[in-house]
């Protein structure tokens, strides 16, 4: 529902169901993706790129966190 709403342009939602998302699947660096696109849409960078390196932390090699980190550029 998450990765839906951030479709939708809806970033503070998503931002909401993914968190609540993470309570239950801490393991899963796509949940850390989405909610780290999510806090990127909102403008938040730091927040996402602690999302992408969290989901690196779980999965190296994560396409998805990878291209996240990329697109927020340099610390």
């Amino acid at each position: 529902i998450g990765a839906a709403l951030l479709v939708e342009g809806r970033a503070a939602d998503a931002e909401r169901c993914l968190v609540r998302a993470l309570a239950g699947q801490m393991g899963d660096p796509e949940v850390y993706v989405d909610l780290g696109r999510a806090y990127q849409a909102q403008g938040r960078r730091d927040e996402a790129r602690t999302c992408a390196l969290q989901a690196l932390a779980l999965q190296p090699g994560h396409a998805r966190a990878q291209g996240l980190l990329n697109a927020l550029g340099a610390p």
